[in-house]
């Protein structure tokens, strides 16, 4: 037994009498429901068969919805239906209000029917991410068809085009890395990978200040450091003090002022930290949905994460992951950032490819993009920033290509240069000529 009422017969009854009145009133009601609004299944069918009669300039009445009705119920049954919707709707007048009670309740039962499917799951923290995620999307009204034709696509994309305003685009906050980008868009998967030591996470805290301080609410997810660590970095980062002067408490009064007004300023961005050790996508999926505004989510990084469940191959676990962080990124239609670690057969001194990816090939499968770091200098100076190479090496909606950075390690921050890649050539041969 249902524990609600999950329909209004009347309402139904009322919504189909009305329009064989007023056949007028179909295309408008038609813009509110669906056949599959209709608890019954019989009225459902005489809803489609009205839009369809409407869509080719017939007329729908009574003796069509009998005749319907005869060939799905049977004459008995089809002619005590028909009489109760007769009986039940003297008037048309309000058939806008009987639409909307028939939308609520289907509202209502695909709610409830979405949640208990929910429920069979066996990780609570799934669980709860997919029941928040289907009452936000039942709250905004979300409940919009993934399926369209070729027409609806194409409108939507010139529709995309001519206001660009309403496109998530989110820049990285370095101009030439993003001429070859086209920015992070929403519903993107990104990938940023490199070996140890070479500066994944100071280029995502770069990439998460800058879309910040563009007003874009930004989530960390860090599994490296502690809110405190990265807070940390970004003060080093700003106020151009050493780190292990800040580390050491070596400060001077300039340095603790230039700290406040760092502080002051950056405690003032939509920058959220999750920093919890244990972290899933279903966490990141259920903190996901308790953040509104959400724009973009990084994720430092994939090797420290772990899978909703249990498998013989990490790959198999890594592969899992990165398909639910790219499901996650196109339901909420976010670009989702994820650090990654490179296999350890190449020093972080050569330059990487894409099969360098560590533990799972499905990384770089189901990658929007994704972006390699090495370090250039066989010999950097001590202290001197370090020349990094910054490959675009998949590119699903633009171009691949080399942006040359310089990272400022004693401040844990990148600066872009306009320096030109010139790959490395053995023998005859140019190495890397994809750029």
């Amino acid at each position: 037994m249902n524990p609600f009422q999950n329909h209004s017969a009347e309402a139904e009854m009322s919504v189909i009498g009305s329009i064989m009145i007023d056949n007028r009133l179909i295309p408008r009601i038609a813009a509110k429901l669906e056949p599959e609004d209709f608890y019954i299944a019989a009225l459902g069918q005489l809803f489609e068969a009205a839009v369809d009669a409407s869509e080719r300039g017939k007329a729908f009445d009574g003796v069509i919805a009998a005749d319907i009705l005869k060939t799905n119920l049977g004459e008995s049954k089809a002619g005590k239906l028909a009489s109760e919707i007769i009986d039940l709707t003297v008037t048309a007048s309000n058939a806008f209000e009987y639409a909307n009670i028939v939308r609520k309740y289907a509202g209502l039962r695909y709610l409830h029917e979405s949640i208990e499917t929910a429920l069979v799951g066996d990780d609570p923290q799934s669980v709860a991410g997919d029941v928040i995620s289907l009452c936000q999307e039942y709250l905004q009204g979300n409940r919009t068809k993934r399926i369209k034709t070729i027409s609806e696509a194409l409108l939507s994309m010139y529709s995309e085009r001519q206001s660009k305003g309403n496109i998530l685009r989110i820049n990285t906050g370095f101009p030439r890395l993003d001429g070859i980008l086209k920015g992070l868009c929403g519903g993107n998967l990104v990938v940023i990978a490199a070996r140890p030591g070479v500066g994944k996470s100071a280029l995502g805290l770069d990439i998460a200040k800058s879309a910040a301080q563009n007003g874009h609410r930004t989530l960390i997810c860090s599994m490296e450091m502690s809110a405190e660590e990265i807070s940390e970095r970004l003060v080093s980062r700003d106020a151009r003090l050493d780190m292990d002067k800040l580390i050491d408490g070596n400060l001077t009064a300039a340095d603790w002022k230039a700290i406040g007004e760092v502080s002051d300023n950056t405690s003032r961005l939509p920058l959220e930290i999750c920093d919890d050790p244990h972290l899933t996508p279903a966490i990141v999926r259920a903190l996901s949905r308790t953040i509104p505004d959400l724009k973009l989510i990084i994720i430092d990084y994939l090797s420290l994460m772990q899978g909703s469940k249990k498998h013989e191959k990490r790959y198999l676990e890594i592969g899992e992951m990165t398909h639910s962080l790219k499901i996650l990124a196109a339901e909420l239609k976010i670009p989702i950032v994820v650090l990654s670690q490179l296999n350890r057969d190449k020093s972080e001194k050569q330059e990487p490819e894409l099969r360098d990816l560590r533990e799972s090939g499905d990384i770089e499968q189901d990658a929007n993009k994704v972006i390699l770091l090495w370090q250039l200098d066989e010999s950097p100076a001590e202290g001197a920033p370090v020349r990094i190479g910054c490959r675009v090496a998949k590119n699903r909606r633009g171009k691949t290509g080399v942006v040359i950075m310089k990272f400022d390690g004693a401040h844990m921050r990148f600066i872009e240069t306009s320096e030109n890649y010139a790959p490395p050539k053995r023998g005859n041969k140019v190495l890397g000529n994809d750029h």
